[in-house]
């Protein structure tokens, strides 16, 4: 059953979360920086509303403006000790039902039988020049809408919020997504035409914590809000960031380790060790006739 969830959490993160980690919340990402940079030239920055339409033509980059104001992001830094991951800082409690998929240095994936959390960091250097946190927003609902259009999904972002999350500024997004089917003739072609398969409602906070950044995302089905929408509010009201994260790490290790129990090189242990028992059993005698 575990090794399911695997598979499962895997096909979630790979359809529905900020695309590698946090390359869409301010790091050093060739494509991010551009769809900055023809953002509005007035704030050096750019506003949700203006992140359908730039994302709408994403395509035709003959469209951007002649001269924009350049936009610095933060520099991505890797870590000398495995316990100093941002990642494995991140704590949250887990409101009755919901469990832990996915442990990793890579994120933190959470899931109720109704709705998900994923939880993705990233460290920066002590001497970095961090951008500003609504650049730092923009970029994650960017990437978000980029990954979602690349499965032809649509994304429907409301006005960022300010918030507070573990005592720091951060930055919420209220937005909606929309899965469809399309409808293809016998021979496999599309025929223009399109249904809704799915609707979601999803959450996004966005927060420095010191020099590392956190992305916090919920999802649920658009039925399910209301009964999910107060799981979300304790969830973000119980995350907190630890001064190292040893026993983040700690606990990532033993998650991983219960999981190698599932892995394929076990499975085939465990298939051969039967087979090699059934091999020591006596033979049963047919009783049919030769």
């Amino acid at each position: 059953m575990k090794l399911n969830k695997k598979k499962l959490t895997a096909e979630i993160i790979a359809l529905m979360t900020v695309s590698a980690a946090l390359t869409g919340c301010g790091g050093s990402n060739g494509g991010d920086t551009d769809t900055v940079t023809e953002s509005s030239q007035e704030t050096g920055s750019y506003t949700t509303a203006d992140v359908q339409g730039l994302l709408d033509s994403v395509s035709d980059t003959t469209t951007a403006p002649e001269e924009t104001e350049e936009v610095t992001f933060s520099t991505v830094t890797d870590v000398e000790n495995e316990v100093d991951r941002a990642i494995y800082k991140a704590q949250v409690t887990l409101p009755e039902g919901w469990a832990i998929v996915e442990n990793s240095k890579d994120g933190k994936f959470y899931a109720s039988n109704l709705a998900n959390l994923s939880i993705q960091a990233q460290n920066y250097g002590a001497d970095a020049e961090l951008s500003p946190l609504e650049t730092l927003a923009d970029s994650a609902a960017a990437s978000i809408v980029m990954q979602n259009m690349y499965y032809q999904a649509d994304t429907d972002f409301g006005e960022p919020q300010e918030t507070t999350v573990a005592g720091q500024p951060a930055i919420r997004y209220d937005y909606t997504v929309t899965a469809y089917i399309f409808d293809v003739d016998d021979e496999g072609n599309k025929t223009g035409e399109r249904s809704v398969f799915a609707e979601y409602i999803d959450r996004l906070y966005v927060l420095y914590y010191g020099t590392d950044a956190y992305c916090l995302r919920f999802e649920t089905a658009k039925d399910s809000y209301d009964l999910v929408s107060g799981e979300f509010d304790e969830i973000i009201e119980s995350f907190t960031v630890a001064e190292d994260g040893t026993e983040g790490y700690e606990e990532a290790s033993i998650y991983m380790s219960e999981f190698e129990s599932y892995s394929m090189s076990s499975i085939i242990a465990s298939i051969e060790a039967d087979a090699a028992t059934a091999e020591d059993l006596p033979e049963v005698e047919s009783d049919t006739d030769e």
